[in-house]
Formats: structure tokens, C-alpha cells, sequence
């Protein structure tokens, strides 16, 4: 419940910020795995060895390509930032996800609640009896 409106503050006054660091988390995904599979190829070597190059050259073709698509979209991509932009501007303004991220925490206690009555009915219903044959019974 707390989450949703500070990540929706953090859109509305730093979008710029949270685009980039979107993207460096990204990129530091693909360089792990092309890591990763490095090391892998490294570790394992011999025949078994090709595994963990190719996984790190997919990770690699990966990274390239989304960096050029980055590159080549860089204006529609400073557009979409302005657009989360102005969204979160009006979300913050009008209140809206104070009372929607209320609404889905008071949504997620009947659920959770009603998942503990569920399991509460279940073992409740269930035939408790001790066994005959127990291990113990020649003692």
C-alpha cells in the first residue's frame, strides 16, 4: 500500500532518472549473463565447454540489440518518458492512487483471509484417528 504512491511520486518528479536507471539495470542483466556464461564456458571446459560460450554470445547479441534499438528510438523513447510523465503528474494531482492502492491492499487482506478460512475449513473437515498399527504398538 505504501509502495504504489511513492513509486508513483518517483514517476512524477523523476521519470528522467528512473528511465535511466531502468535501462542500466538492463543492460547490467545482459553483461552478467554474457559473465555468467563466460565463466561457465571457462569453468566447464572441454566439449561441454561450448554451453556457456554460446549463452554468452546470445547475452551479448542481446545487449547489442537493445542498446541500438535504444539508440535508434532515443526521441520516441524521450517521448514516452514525458508521457509516464505527465500520467503520474495527473495521478498525483487528482489522488487517484492513494485510493486505488487502498483498495487493492483492503482486496489482498479479504483474500488473505479468506485463503486462512479456506485452509481452517479444510483441516477442519479432515478425519483425525490415530493409527492402529503405529510403530509404537509393541511397546
Amino acid at each position: 500500500m505504501v509502495f504504489a504512491p511513492l513509486y508513483m511520486y518517483i514517476m512524477a518528479y523523476f521519470p528522467t532518472y528512473l528511465a535511466y536507471t531502468a535501462i542500466g539495470l538492463i543492460n547490467l542483466v545482459w553483461l552478467s549473463g554474457v559473465a555468467s556464461g563466460l565463466y561457465l564456458g571457462v569453468a566447464v571446459g572441454g566439449d561441454d565447454a561450448t554451453g556457456g560460450f554460446v549463452l554468452s554470445g546470445v547475452m551479448l547479441l542481446f545487449a547489442v540489440v537493445f542498446d541500438l534499438l535504444l539508440w535508434c528510438y532515443w526521441p520516441l523513447f524521450l517521448q514516452a518518458i514525458a508521457i509516464v510523465d505527465a500520467t503520474a503528474h495527473f495521478f498525483i494531482t487528482t489522488k487517484r492512487i492513494l485510493v486505488v492502492s487502498l483498495a487493492v491492499f483492503v482486496m489482498e487482506l479479504v483474500v488473505a483471509f479468506g485463503a486462512i478460512a479456506y485452509l481452517f475449513a479444510l483441516y477442519g473437515n479432515l478425519d483425525v484417528a490415530p493409527m492402529k498399527e503405529s510403530m509404537c504398538a509393541d511397546l
